[in-house]
């Protein structure tokens, strides 16, 4: 069962990581978040402190998935659950993001204001992947989208990933 965990965990992050770089082109509220992230920013997130880790970067003011890296080394902020069961609550949908961090179920290494961009970030990409009847008891606010699930999902089919360092 642990082995279909790790699968998962990697489906869920390797779609978060493309989801993230769409939305950063399509999205005002991640757009505004990015502007505050330092240039060439490495950020990184997996399901528990063992990775593997999915790696993003800021570079030139664009967001680029660089793929999976079991060395987090190269990341100024990782965010990882203390728990690999802690993350599945999240990735099965029985728990929002801001949810766990607010009950302290995952870690912010880094920037702390860059981290809780990040988790504000996830919560904006929970409201795109999910239908609004599963969000409903798990996100107490409504978190409008600003552009449409399918062209999203054809933007992300055809990304690509960037070369990392």
């Amino acid at each position: 069962m642990k082995f279909l965990h790790h699968i998962i965990d990697r489906i869920i992050l390797l779609t978060a990581g493309r989801f993230l770089v769409v939305l950063s082109e399509k999205d005002s509220r991640i757009k505004k978040e990015l502007e505050f992230w330092p240039d060439e920013f490495t950020a990184a997130l997996a399901a528990d402190k063992h990775g593997p880790f999915m790696f993003i970067k800021k570079l030139n003011n664009k967001l680029h998935y660089l793929g999976f890296k079991e060395d987090d080394k190269k990341a100024e902020l990782k965010i990882f659950f203390k728990d690999e069961e802690l993350a599945y609550q999240v990735f099965s949908v029985k728990e929002s993001i801001r949810d766990s961090f607010s009950e302290h179920r995952l870690i912010i290494d880094g920037d702390f204001s860059v981290g809780v961009s990040m988790i504000y970030m996830l919560e904006i990409l929970e409201s795109y992947l999910l239908p609004s009847f599963m969000t409903k008891d798990i996100m107490p606010n409504k978190i409008n989208r600003e552009t449409g699930r399918v062209m999203l999902f054809l933007h992300t089919l055809t990304l690509n990933k960037d070369k990392g360092e």
